[in-house]
């Protein structure tokens, strides 16, 4: 069943949303035939968010988030990635997305748009507005947590793949490959009944 998204402003209040934002739903249109009037036609999923972490929201995470998008959509799973870094701008404007984040995308057939986002800091609104946070290496990221957003760092899922200071792009991205698959792995278990 193919579903499309829709985002839904705060105060629509059949969605039941305890947090009071907006957010993101799947609506799954039944088989044809059926009438919009009919009770089940529309079926309403709220869409949940995993937010990846890493430092510059330039190549780790932007590959996390890219991959795991494609294959949630391929798996009909209720969940959208974004991403963030906890040290945008350190080095200056290093552009919109890494061309290692960009062929190792390809290499893996991920259909990707010309056109890219800038990195983007995250915020308190970026961890509120998720449901799962991932920093994509521990030994890295716990201390940035712990020193910009102390209250969140504990309920932060840590990975440990290493950027381009410790490990070649050949390494680093079938780690993080494997990663994000388990993830989704595992969300579509707990989506089970």
């Amino acid at each position: 069943m193919k579903g499309f998204f829709v985002r839904c402003p705060h105060d629509y209040g059949t969605i039941g949303n305890p947090a009071g934002r907006s957010q993101t739903i799947l609506v799954f249109l039944q088989p044809s035939g059926a009438s919009p009037n009919d009770p089940g036609f529309w079926i309403m999923e709220a869409m949940k968010q995993v937010l990846f972490l890493c430092s510059g929201n330039y190549y780790r995470s932007r590959f996390a988030e890219h991959l795991f998008n494609w294959l949630a959509a391929r798996s009909d799973l209720p969940w959208r990635a974004d991403s963030r870094g906890l040290r945008v701008g350190l080095y200056g404007n290093i552009g919109t997305i890494s061309r290692y984040a960009l062929e190792g995308l390809k290499l893996r057939g991920v259909p990707i748009n010309g056109e890219h986002r800038y990195p983007l800091e995250l915020t308190l609104t970026d961890l509120d507005a998720s449901d799962l946070v991932i920093g994509v290496k521990e030994a890295e990221h716990r201390a940035m947590m712990k020193e910009q957003f102390p209250l969140w760092a504990n309920t932060v899922e840590y990975w440990h793949v290493d950027d381009l200071d410790c490990a070649e792009p050949e390494e680093a991205l079938p780690a993080l490959d494997g990663n994000v698959r388990a993830l989704v792995e595992r969300l579509l278990a707990e989506k089970s009944p």
